[in-house]
């Protein structure tokens, strides 16, 4: 009796590792996706920046033609 109580144990605790196992998993692709929007916005937003660097300096010319 002892021993089948032992299995079922063992049987239950194996299936919780294997369920946090695979919300790990999961929590584990959502941070690479996360990181990957992450590195996106920061490629767009370094693009912005030099674009709006670029239109300010245009405007800084036209407004000196203006004059």
């Amino acid at each position: 009796m002892e021993d089948l109580d032992f299995l079922k144990e063992n049987g239950f605790l194996l299936s919780k590792l294997e369920e946090v196992h695979g919300q790990f998993m999961l929590l584990k692709s959502r941070l690479r996706s996360q990181k990957a929007v992450i590195e996106g916005l920061e490629y767009d937003l370094a693009h912005s920046r030099g674009r709006t660097e670029q239109l300010a300096q245009s405007n800084r010319l036209l407004k000196e033609n203006i004059k």
